[in-house]
């Protein structure tokens, strides 16, 4: 399913993060690390690689089995498939990435 196309600017991400971030229960901690470290493996690759929209695609199942897991991630995996299934080019997945790494972020600062 095909949602709008966000304009991928640093505000939007950030503002989205931090919504999302607020609506999340305690202690997701560990599912949220998982599915950022897959995101920075890709990085990885990319960087050694190049970057591969056939391994994106890759990403929406485990993401789809990290929230069958723990139901309380939707808010975040949610907006995570809407946004890769986006992703054209390198720089639209660091964004991706860095909103990702921004939910982190803010999950970590409003669940001290």
């Amino acid at each position: 399913m095909k949602h709008n196309t966000p304009k991928w600017t640093p505000e939007l991400l950030v503002s989205k993060a931090e919504e999302v971030a607020k609506g999340l229960q305690k202690g997701l901690d560990t599912q949220l690390r998982k599915i950022f470290d897959v995101l920075r493996k890709c990085e990885r690759d990319f960087k050694r690689e190049g970057f591969d929209k056939g391994k994106i695609a890759f990403l929406k199942p485990k993401i789809a089995y990290a929230v069958s897991r723990k139901p309380a991630l939707s808010p975040v995996t949610d907006s995570l498939l809407n946004y890769i299934e986006q992703v054209e080019k390198e720089e639209d997945f660091m964004y991706v990435l860095r909103f990702l790494e921004s939910v982190v972020a803010y999950y970590k600062y409003f669940n001290k």
